[in-house]
């Protein structure tokens, strides 16, 4: 019998196939089982686990109890659609690398200082942060270290989206199990795939998870305005979408018209838009995180109204940013973190393979820019 097996204490539970949520956390579940390495679980019970995991559509209820033994829903602090909306500034973390590749702990722990004493409304982990560049462990040591620093300060928003169903539903539950506030999921890019495709895979996965959900548009997957209204209806806790697809104040303003408040817009690109999507009907940006005082400070002045000082305070603190960071390629990772760097905020400007190449006059153009706006390099660290 399963339940004498896992230490679960015997229980009926009703028959009959497995739902969608089931499927994909019980999935999650026995990967998790699978991969233990801990002693204190018995090996027979690790073997029992993969012989589940075979069986899973033979024998739903044996897989429905190991579920709710190892992979409990979290608790929530708020039940998705009564939790705090985000709004604001939130920016995307970027991933701090010693000069080997290695993930810089202590540096990213200090980035996360950096930006929350300068008063963003949140941080995330997602493309800008290089996860695809990032195995599911380093992943999970990135979700967890930002989490442990950020203590609640913030809400923290953490990128699930994948090419799979399953993956993503593998990754919310990852992030949502080490203590995410709200997951952001883009829709499958690697093939083309219908609008009733995405709607379905927005709902599978919103089911498998107990955290508000943000939708991401982007280029690759752009999400219209009438779809993303219909996977807000049918998925109770997606409560946001991030718009990225060019031209992307003319998309937050069609997106604002269609879903009126049925879902809080973000607008994303690096925040080179920030004032023109504010004007239009978003509620925030997800930027890069090297320059979070400014973008709280355009932030505060346009809800005072103020748009002329809004707009003068960006158009100084970002024109020359935006130019040099749209240039091509992913220049703009090289470009944040030397940025970083001359603050005394992070230890390299190490940016993973593969990357651009930046040729010598683009390099230079890049240390006029940061002198500019940091005069004097600090030392690291200046956030600890």
């Amino acid at each position: 019998m399963v339940s004498p097996a896992l230490g679960l204490p015997p229980r009926r539970l009703a028959t009959g196939p497995p739902s969608e949520e089931l499927f994909y956390g019980s999935h999650h579940l026995m990967m998790k089982l699978s991969r233990q390495r801990d002693d204190t679980r018995p090996e027979a019970q690790r073997d029992l686990a993969r012989k589940y995991q075979s069986q899973f559509l033979a024998d739903p209820v044996a897989v429905e109890e190991m579920f709710h033994f190892v992979h409990p829903k979290p608790e929530q602090k708020d039940e998705p659609m009564n939790s705090p909306v985000i709004e604001g500034v939130v920016p995307i973390l970027l991933t701090p690398f010693f000069e080997d590749g290695r993930i810089d702990e202590e540096s990213l722990a200090s980035l996360i200082n950096f930006n929350i004493s300068s008063g963003v409304h949140g941080l995330g982990v997602a493309l800008g942060s290089e996860v695809f560049k990032l195995t599911e462990t380093e992943r999970a040591q990135v979700i967890r270290c930002v989490v442990e620093h950020v203590r609640g300060r913030v809400p923290v928003v953490i990128n699930s989206g994948a090419n799979g169903t399953e993956l993503s539903a593998h990754y919310s539950h990852m992030a949502a199990d080490l203590g995410a506030d709200a997951l952001m999921i883009m829709p499958p890019s690697f093939w083309p795939i219908g609008a009733d495709e995405i709607l379905e895979y927005y709902r599978r996965v919103s089911r498998a998870v107990d955290l508000p959900l943000i939708l991401q548009d982007i280029p690759q997957a752009p999400i219209p305005p009438g779809l993303a209204l219909r996977i807000a209806d049918q998925c109770p806790n997606v409560r946001y979408i991030k718009v990225e697809t060019l031209p992307v104040t003319v998309k937050v303003a069609d997106m604002a018209t269609v879903v009126e408040d049925r879902l809080v817009i973000f607008g994303g690109a690096g925040g080179g838009y920030f004032v023109e999507e504010l004007r239009r009907g978003a509620r925030g940006t997800m930027p890069f995180c090297s320059q979070p005082r400014q973008f709280v400070d355009v932030w505060d002045l346009f809800q005072k109204g103020d748009l002329a000082a809004a707009r003068k305070v960006f158009d100084i603190s970002f024109t020359g940013v935006n130019r040099l960071a749209t240039q091509g390629s992913d220049i703009f990772f090289h470009l944040h973190k030397q940025l970083l760097v001359r603050r005394g905020v992070i230890r390299t400007a190490h940016v993973r393979s593969p990357t651009v190449a930046i040729d010598p006059i683009t390099q230079s153009e890049i240390d006029e820019l940061i002198a500019g706006i940091v005069p004097t390099s600090a030392p690291y660290p200046v956030c600890a």
